[in-house]
């Protein structure tokens, strides 16, 4: 019985520790985003169809380079 208590506490904790270290890299990656897109908007700020290829092309590498998938 006590076995069971030991690994249900756990793989409470463990569940905890999880979704704490989720929320950091999702804080992570909104301000990376948001960052990306500022970055993209300062190079390319015309609204024109060329312009908007190029931003994404600046988000993608602005986030690749951050480490995170765009």
């Amino acid at each position: 019985m006590s076995k069971y208590l030991i690994a249900l506490v756990a793989a409470a904790s463990s569940a905890g520790v999880a979704s704490q270290v989720a929320a950091q890299n999702g804080d992570a990656r909104d301000a990376a985003m948001a960052l990306c897109i500022t970055q993209a908007h300062t190079q390319y700020p015309d609204d024109g169809i060329t312009s908007q290829g190029y931003r994404t092309a600046v988000y993608k590498a602005c986030m690749a380079a951050g480490g995170f998938k765009p």
